[in-house]
């Protein structure tokens, strides 16, 4: 899951059964609010979820979808 995968690379540690950000886990989102990286901002995330919404509804497909989220990146 999620979870284990943050918790076994150090991003994140359980203390009092909450997760709180290790020091490696916020210099990473530190680093990538720094460097602007569009997947953490919330319209690009509401854009990528009705791409996904179209190939489930068949009004898009993957290749399409992918392709023009390669070239974004």
């Amino acid at each position: 899951t999620i979870i284990t995968t943050l918790t076994r690379r150090g991003y994140v540690e359980e203390k009092a059964k909450k997760f709180i950000p290790s020091e490696v886990g916020c210099k990473i989102v530190d680093a990538l609010v720094e460097s602007q990286f569009e997947f953490i901002e919330l319209g690009f995330t509401q854009a990528l979820e009705e791409k996904l919404d179209q190939i489930y509804t068949s009004e898009a497909t993957y290749v399409d979808v992918i392709s023009t989220l390669h070239d974004s990146v």
